[in-house]
Order: structure tokens, then C-alpha cells, then sequence
């Protein structure tokens, strides 16, 4: 089970801590969260495991660990949340980008799983 509060935080930090031209670039016609440069973090740094996506990972207090090849091997609970339960990614990227004030409540996307599972 995923940790909502920990997917939070990171939403909060990424909206606060990434630059205004990092935000702009959060394109939701672009966005595929299985891509390497269309991910979230790809899309605001340029690829998911640039040294800027790092640098905003850890400061939402989570660590992307990039290994001395160049790929990334532990994603962020934000990234798994966005690919395992996709029903508010436009509305995460708005919330990002400063569109909207209120994020939605994120943990209605685990109770869609459990209605579609019984």
C-alpha cells in the first residue's frame, strides 16, 4: 500500500521548491508517467534521472538513488502513485503549476482499486 501522506509531501515540496520555467514545462499533452523524459520529474528537469530530479526528490525527503550507469533504481512514492493510480494526474500537474489551490483528495484513487477489485 502506498503512502498517501508521503506522495503529499512530495506534491507540496515539488510545487514549492521547483522553478517557475520547471513548473511551465509540466505539459499535460506530454505527460507519460513510464517515460524517462515525460515523467514528472522528466518533464520539468529533462530526464527522470537528471541531477536536478535528484536534487527535488531529496528535498521532498525522499532519495532517487542514480546509479554510477546513469538510471535511476528507486522512484519516488509520488512517481509510483502517479503511475499505479493515474485518476488525478491532471489534477497533480495543475496543483504543481500553482492552477488550482486545492489538491484533490488523493487517497479516493486507492478506493477506486479496492471498488474495481471487489
Amino acid at each position: 500500500m502506498i503512502d498517501i501522506e508521503s506522495v503529499i509531501r512530495e506534491i507540496k515540496a515539488l510545487r514549492e521548491h521547483a522553478t517557475a520555467e520547471e513548473k511551465e514545462r509540466l505539459d499535460w499533452h506530454e505527460f507519460h508517467p513510464s517515460s524517462d523524459e515525460n515523467c514528472i520529474y522528466g518533464l520539468m528537469t529533462g530526464h527522470c534521472d537528471s541531477i536536478r530530479a535528484k536534487e527535488l526528490a531529496e528535498i521532498a525527503g525522499n532519495k532517487k538513488e542514480i546509479h554510477p550507469s546513469g538510471w535511476v533504481y528507486k522512484v519516488s512514492p509520488l512517481e509510483v502513485f502517479i503511475h499505479d493510480y493515474d485518476d488525478f494526474n491532471f489534477e497533480i500537474l495543475q496543483y504543481i503549476k500553482g492552477e488550482i489551490d486545492v489538491l484533490p483528495d488523493l487517497s479516493l484513487a486507492l478506493g477506486f482499486e479496492d471498488e474495481l477489485t471487489d
